[in-house]
């Protein structure tokens, strides 16, 4: 499922040049334009009802379930935080690892604030 959502979103604006001239136009001015990729992510969230329903369907679960909602809010929000990144593509696909693979636990992987974060526990959170 997650890959179907992956190459979905990479064939849509931001994420690829292979449009005609007037949508790379409209695609560069919601990019540029503050008020307009605001007003572009509204239009995306307004969308997570759905997307959480189909996730929930594909995946045989309750569509409230957070997990589920989370997912949806999570690649809905994808193309406010890799959009204007300088290769949006690579911005996407590595998003779309992170949410496949999960977050990596182990410290070399997560850097050097890792160690912090396992003397806090593995929630981050102190009692």
């Amino acid at each position: 499922m997650l890959e179907a959502l992956r190459r979905s979103m990479a064939a849509r604006a931001p994420f690829t040049n292979d449009l005609p001239p007037e949508l790379r136009h409209k695609r560069d001015l919601i990019v540029s334009t503050p008020a307009l990729r605001e007003y572009s992510r509204k239009l995306w969230i307004a969308g997570e009802g759905a997307l959480a329903e189909a996730i929930a369907a594909e995946s045989g679960r309750d569509p409230s379930d957070m997990t589920i909602r989370a997912l949806a809010r999570y690649v809905l929000e994808i193309p406010e935080l890799a959009g204007t990144e300088p290769d949006p593509l690579a911005a996407l696909n590595a998003i779309f690892d992170l949410l496949d693979s999960g977050w990596p636990e182990s410290p070399a992987a997560l850097g050097s604030d890792a160690v912090g974060r396992r003397e806090r526990g593995s929630h981050g959170v102190t009692a």
